[in-house]
């Protein structure tokens, strides 16, 4: 059986040094917003060069809260 997962995907780059990946500096990151299947933490910042991702997240906004502490 196939699970099918369906998402919103927004690329920014940004010139805030606290966007930076807290991995490799790179200054581009996704932001992913899981539409289906739902789940309770659905957002998610992921960087784009290392793939080094954040905590799942219940919004938006601490999404990138977290993204901006490094974890």
């Amino acid at each position: 059986m196939k699970l099918i997962c369906f998402e919103e995907i927004e690329n920014k780059t940004t010139i805030l040094s606290k966007l930076f990946c807290p991995c490799c500096g790179n200054h581009s990151y996704i932001i992913h917003h899981q539409i289906q299947p739902e789940i309770e933490n659905d957002w998610w910042v992921e960087c784009e060069s290392c793939g080094h991702e954040s905590y799942p997240s219940p919004t938006r906004e601490v999404a990138i809260a977290r993204w901006k502490q490094g974890c």
